[in-house]
């Protein structure tokens, strides 16, 4: 009797290809719920640098008996805008935090009696901060100046920066206007108090702080694309040719809005994320909150103005 040999069994041609049909479906599946696991733990991170900005923040208040200094020194008078200080020298509020992130080398760096663009702090400018940045933002650098993702609330302004515009219930914790000295005056006066602490009469865990700038992102109007990159332009140097180191504080500023502002049409003082649906924002008493897109313009304002005597709930 002959013995016939087995054939080796294997995959047919329509078994392999409806193999590979089904990995690739799997695979399909898969990849968004990575990318969105992903993205989960980058806005986490986010938000952990916002907390380690707020504790900063408040450790540095301890040092000044609660006096909140303004974040930007942007331009000098007179005009609209114009800010004396210091002899019209001025840093950013990331600069002062510093010591408080276990940044004292980069602070001790810093020469404070000069203005920021001058040479003397070409090493500071240029040193990325990764606490200022946040992971899930594109990392746009302008002119070698080292970006931010995390400006501080600002006035009304389109830019988020200039001081003597916005009323004073509409301005941010940290707008120019407290404090400024408005050299076009004759004489030159005060325009508002210095802001303290004990001055946020809306609460401490109802005043944004700081929130995000997502640099590139197409909501910046598209007659300014070349500006976008201004957004977060650098956390060390406070000019507007740089960056803006402020957001604006606008019932037309809500997250990602596209609308101009203010009475020009530009919009690159509203704040915008890379995260999905919104912004991550901090609160003055320490805790980070995610602020979705479709909040209303007078709620968003009232997020960020100190004194306006209002109290939000449900954003």
């Amino acid at each position: 009797m002959t013995l016939r040999k087995r054939r080796p069994s294997a995959f047919t041609l329509i078994e392999l290809l409806v193999v590979i049909a089904i990995i690739g479906v799997l695979v399909g599946l898969l990849l968004p719920a990575i990318q969105q696991a992903r993205e989960a733990a980058r806005r986490a991170q986010c938000a952990s640098h916002l907390k380690q900005l707020g504790t900063a923040l408040h450790n540095y208040l301890d040092s000044t008996n609660g006096v909140i200094p303004r974040a930007v020194n942007h331009s000098t008078g007179p005009s609209c805008c114009c800010v004396t200080d210091n002899g019209e020298v001025g840093h950013t509020i990331h600069s002062m935090l510093l010591p408080y992130m276990d940044q004292q080398n980069l602070y001790d760096q810093i020469n404070f009696n000069v203005r920021a663009s001058s040479a003397e702090n070409t090493t500071a400018r240029a040193t990325n901060v990764d606490v200022f940045m946040c992971p899930s933002a594109m990392v746009i650098d302008v002119n070698g100046y080292a970006p931010h993702n995390y400006p501080a609330a600002g006035s009304s302004h389109t830019y988020g920066l200039c001081g003597i515009h916005g009323s004073r219930t509409g301005s941010g914790v940290f707008a120019s206007r407290w404090g400024l000295v408005n050299a076009g005056a004759s004489p030159p006066s005060v325009v508002d108090g210095q802001m303290r602490l004990r001055n946020v009469v809306d609460g401490l865990s109802k005043t944004i702080g700081f929130s995000e700038y997502a640099k590139g992102l197409e909501y910046i109007l598209p007659k300014y694309s070349s500006t976008r990159s201004r957004m977060g332009g650098s956390w060390f140097d406070p000019t507007l040719a740089y960056g803006n180191i402020s957001f604006s504080s606008s019932n037309r500023s809500t997250p990602n809005n596209p609308e101009a502002t203010y009475s020009t049409d530009i919009n690159w003082g509203t704040v915008g994320s890379a995260h999905p649906g919104g912004v991550n924002a901090l609160l003055l008493d320490g805790t980070v909150t995610f602020i979705g897109n479709g909040i209303d313009g007078s709620s968003w304002q009232a997020l960020c103005t100190p004194q306006g005597n209002e109290i939000v709930e449900g954003y």
